[in-house]
């Protein structure tokens, strides 16, 4: 599977934490949380994969390119968020070599950026350790869509993984499929 990237200068260092964004078929709510993270001195690249998502939505990518930080990496067909997960370490290893370690989070908007950066700071003050978030799913800000996929697996008012930070030395990809 062919990817397509942009290279960013390499301008980044290892306080400017990448942040990690798997897309697919993502909404304009993507857009609204790039624009945000944008602003944030404390990340570095943006890093969105499109997980092979239709071209119905390609204006949107074309507009998340247009964003200061971003680069995107494209998949031409899905092949899950893991995978996504995957492409975006690789590139985090091979072009931003001094990072401690990377955050994720996802494109519909059900991360606010402030919980991002919290979790990124976690990160820059624990570099040993691997930090999640957590939320509450009862929670009116929690999109339905992820509500009832959780719902149906665990009681609402459990608490759940939702943001990770990643240690680069545990960032190990894997060829074997």
């Amino acid at each position: 599977m062919k990817q397509q990237l942009r290279l960013l200068p390499k301008e980044y260092s290892k306080v400017d934490l990448p942040i990690i964004i798997p897309a697919y078929q993502p909404e304009q709510r993507m857009l609204e949380l790039l624009e945000r993270l944008s602003e944030e001195k404390l990340f570095g690249p943006l890093i969105v994969v499109d997980d092979g998502s239709s071209p119905g939505t390609a204006e949107l990518f074309a507009a998340a390119e247009q964003i200061p930080k971003v680069v995107l990496i494209r998949h031409s067909v899905n092949r899950g968020k893991g995978a996504a997960l995957k492409s975006a370490m690789r590139y985090c290893l091979k072009n931003l070599p001094q990072c401690v370690g990377a955050v994720t989070a996802d494109c519909d908007g059900q991360h606010r950026p402030e919980d991002i950066k919290a979790v990124a700071g976690a990160l820059l003050q624990h570099p040993d350790c691997l930090v999640l978030g957590v939320r509450d799913f009862s929670l009116e800000s929690v999109p339905a869509r992820s509500r009832l996929g959780n719902k149906s697996v665990v009681s609402p008012s459990d608490w759940r993984v939702s943001v990770s930070a990643i240690r680069k030395r545990d960032c190990v990809v894997s060829r074997a499929r």
